[in-house]
């Protein structure tokens, strides 16, 4: 079995949004409220932001990196 890493981020943030929005619909997790697709634009926000810190590179645009690939 192969699995790219797109793959393997999209199970991840999948899950772990499905679990998030589980919790917030059943009154277990407080805070800010997020939408279905929130949190991985988070995470490439921060994911581009690493890049940038890192290597000084930036990405021509900005993207979700679970929705736009």
């Amino acid at each position: 079995m192969r699995a790219s890493l797109f793959d393997c981020v999209n199970l991840v943030l999948g899950g772990l949004e499905s679990a998030v929005l589980a919790w917030q619909a059943g009154g277990r997790r407080g805070g800010e409220k997020i939408c279905a697709g929130s949190l991985t634009g988070l995470f490439s926000g921060y994911l581009r932001q690493g890049i940038w810190d890192r290597f000084a590179v930036r990405e021509e645009s900005e993207y979700d990196i679970r929705h736009d690939f």
